[in-house]
């Protein structure tokens, strides 16, 4: 494949701008559209609990580190019980949903909030109404839930869900990655047209593709100057 330098890539593709321009402006345009008018939003809802490991503190000794430990530690095992088909089955048939346990877990993500004894619970739907509805069923069933498994320790309620943030598409994300790969598609198809074009259009085309010298050339003339010369 023929090699080309940054002075004639640069070259090529400032001869070829139109194209460039048309390619970056059609995808960034299609992006556009798809994220404004046809993906469908989704909604998060986001609720919160705070673990701590069952251990009553006294006014004498108070909260030790190693009661926070063992609260940062329990918050990876309730995560895997919250999120279980077990409990989601419940916050299921309180709601009357008609989302199956898969679906459902696939709407829900759970952390530990900066790695603290905080539990977040997030729930994704296209409905903003019914995100903050399967988180706050979340939180509200969450103590008997982990009572039931665990039947020691307990969770405390630190935020409820009041509503939903939008988080995707990102209109403006998705614009920018449009005219990126436009620009890019523009330019591979570009560089290609300019490599398959064999045409000798200059007398550097000539020494470049066959290495011959050149004896001479044949001037160019529009119809227009010579119709002056004639007049």
């Amino acid at each position: 494949m023929e090699e080309l330098s940054i002075i004639e890539i640069g070259s090529v593709l400032w001869r070829k701008k139109g194209l460039l321009l048309l390619f970056t402006l059609c995808f960034g345009a299609l992006a556009y559209v798809l994220s404004a008018f046809v993906i469908a939003p989704k909604y998060e809802a986001t609720v919160s609990l705070y673990v701590n490991n069952g251990v009553t503190a006294t006014a004498q000794t108070g909260t030790t580190l190693n009661d926070i430990t063992a609260s940062q530690e329990l918050v990876g095992t309730y995560i895997q019980i919250l999120n279980s088909e077990t409990a989601c089955a419940d916050v299921i048939a309180l709601l009357d949903l008609d989302d199956s346990v898969d679906e459902l877990q696939k709407m829900v993500s759970m952390n530990a909030k900066n790695e603290t004894e905080v539990l977040e619970i997030h729930v994704t739907s296209h409905s903003p109404q019914k995100a903050i509805m399967i988180a706050n069923t979340f939180l509200d069933s969450a103590p008997n839930i982990l009572i039931r498994v665990v039947k020691a320790a307990s969770v405390e309620t630190v935020d409820t869900a009041t509503r939903a943030v939008k988080v995707s598409p990102n209109i403006t994300r998705n614009t920018a990655v449009g005219l990126l790969i436009g620009f890019i598609l523009g330019t591979g198809i570009a560089l290609l047209l300019f490599i398959i074009d064999k045409r000798i259009k200059s007398e550097e085309d000539l020494r470049h593709h066959y290495q011959l010298p050149v004896l001479g050339t044949i001037p160019s003339f529009q119809m227009k100057q010579m119709k002056q010369k004639r007049g």
